[in-house]
């Protein structure tokens, strides 16, 4: 994410009474059921994380972590995994 959307989400979350974990885990809710509110989706969030649901914050590091960054860790772990068998 750039400074500048993470400025911005920062200043979004504030304005909305959320943090910027919630608000952007609610908006990638919404980008597959645009027919439900986006307050709807951010009330359905916060209710996760006032039930100590780990998986708000799980979702939000995965939105946050770049689709390159992603692919190196599961190569790391797949050769990982070919190292302790001993190759193919």
């Amino acid at each position: 994410m750039m400074r500048e959307d993470a400025i911005r989400l920062v200043a979004l979350a504030q304005r909305l009474g959320c943090t910027p974990c919630e608000l952007l885990v609610a908006a990638a809710r919404g980008v597959d059921t645009p027919d439900v509110a986006v307050p709807e989706h951010l009330a359905h969030v916060r209710a996760l994380v006032e039930a100590g649901d780990p998986r708000v914050q799980a979702c939000a590091n995965l939105l946050l972590t770049s689709p390159g960054s992603y692919a190196t860790d599961e190569l790391d772990n797949l050769l990982a995994s070919i190292w302790r068998t001993g190759g193919p």
